[in-house]
């Protein structure tokens, strides 16, 4: 059995439709906005898993991302694949990275300790197609 267990159920994502979205529902450990990318682990403390903002430069790959504000304590629905339509500025066709605090960018970390992971496709000025590369810990 996965140490992360995956939700398969029909999603309604910006009232469409989407059947076979993995989700995630799990406690934010501190605040995430719409948009950003989230890691998943185990808090011994608690003797639960949780989710935290996934940030490249502390090595907390992204396993997901929300469409919803949420503050800490709170229960996310957290999306594991498919368009993350909460963004804006981006490049069509361009591949982007995880950067810090959950965002992302087009340039690869390249600094020591750091993670560096594809997270997705600009498919349009306001959306990644999340499709998580491998990563790889510098």
């Amino acid at each position: 059995m996965s140490q992360y267990p995956v939700e398969l159920s029909g999603t309604l994502i910006n009232g469409h439709k989407r059947d076979f979205i993995p989700t995630d529902q799990v406690v934010i450990s501190g605040g995430i906005s719409a948009g950003q990318h989230y890691n998943l682990y185990y808090d011994s403390d608690v003797g639960a898993r949780r989710a935290r903002v996934a940030d490249a430069a502390l090595g907390y790959e992204a396993h997901g991302y929300v469409l919803d504000d949420y503050v800490a304590g709170e229960t996310i629905t957290g999306f594991r694949t498919g368009d993350n339509t909460a963004l804006s500025g981006l490049t069509p066709g361009i591949q982007y990275f995880l950067s810090t605090a959950g965002g992302i960018t087009t340039t690869e970390p390249t600094a020591s300790g750091h993670l560096s992971q594809i997270v997705g496709m600009g498919s349009d000025t306001g959306t990644l197609l999340f499709q998580p590369g491998l990563r790889v810990y510098l």
